[in-house]
């Protein structure tokens, strides 16, 4: 819980933000919901997929699952998430076996996974069309055969104005980031590149600097609601 009632702003997509504001809430901040992306599902026909057989079906985000799995019937393929919050959506199907990395939920850490440094094995990747090609071209330099199925689209929302009392900014992804930066310079608004971001990997770190971020930018340990929380109260109660 902090004492005073720091100002959030919250970037993520209208369908994730609302369990995060809320538990925000409860430790007395108060969230300024801002999505700066839309996702609209692609046109992509998942034909291909359906007259074919996976060793395994890697889902690299909650995104991910909910634009693919109302359209697909997984039998035989084993599934990977990226995370636990992933993998929850997965077995929200009725998908009883989800596996997720031992460290990172990330790619780094998909990659590091034993049960794809084995056997040549035919892979299905479901992400969205701002997702990085990193994964797939490991796991095709090992020898795998790997299908990418960008099964939704990523878009800038349309700029308005940000309160100007915000004290710290979270990010999900690189791909939030660079919506937000071009929200900025839309809005003229260039005094939000000073405030102390919170986002979910080193990487991101990296590219929020790139972009022209100048304030604290620190990376949660794991990319959950509760790490980023955990995050925030220790940049507020120190």
């Amino acid at each position: 819980m902090v004492k005073k009632a720091p100002v959030i702003l919250n970037t993520r997509a209208t369908h994730q933000a609302k369990q995060l504001t809320n538990e925000l809430k409860k430790f007395n901040y108060k969230v300024v919901d801002y999505p700066v992306s839309q996702m609209t599902r692609s046109r992509l026909q998942l034909s291909s997929f359906r007259a074919r057989n996976f060793d395994y079906i890697i889902f690299v985000s909650t995104n991910a699952v909910q634009f693919t799995m109302p359209r697909i019937n997984i039998k035989n393929s084993k599934v990977i998430a990226v995370g636990p919050a992933t993998a929850a959506a997965v077995t929200a199907y009725n998908v009883t076996q989800v596996t997720i990395p031992e460290d990172k939920y990330s790619t780094e850490g998909i990659l590091a996974m034993p049960c794809l440094n084995s056997d040549k094995s035919n892979i299905a990747i479901f992400c969205g069309n701002h997702s990085k090609k990193k994964l797939a071209t490991m796991l095709k330099i090992r020898g795998h055969n790997v299908s990418s199925f960008e099964v939704y689209n990523v878009r800038s929302s349309p700029p308005y104005k940000i309160s100007n009392n915000i004290d710290t900014i979270i990010s999900f992804s690189n791909n939030s980031l660079v919506n937000l930066c071009k929200i900025i310079k839309n809005s003229k608004q260039i005094e939000l590149y000073k405030k102390t971001i919170v986002v979910i990997s080193e990487d991101m770190i990296a590219t929020a600097k790139q972009l022209g971020f100048t304030g604290k930018v620190i990376a949660a340990k794991q990319p959950s609601n509760i790490d980023v929380i955990n995050t925030l109260l220790q940049i507020h109660n120190n």
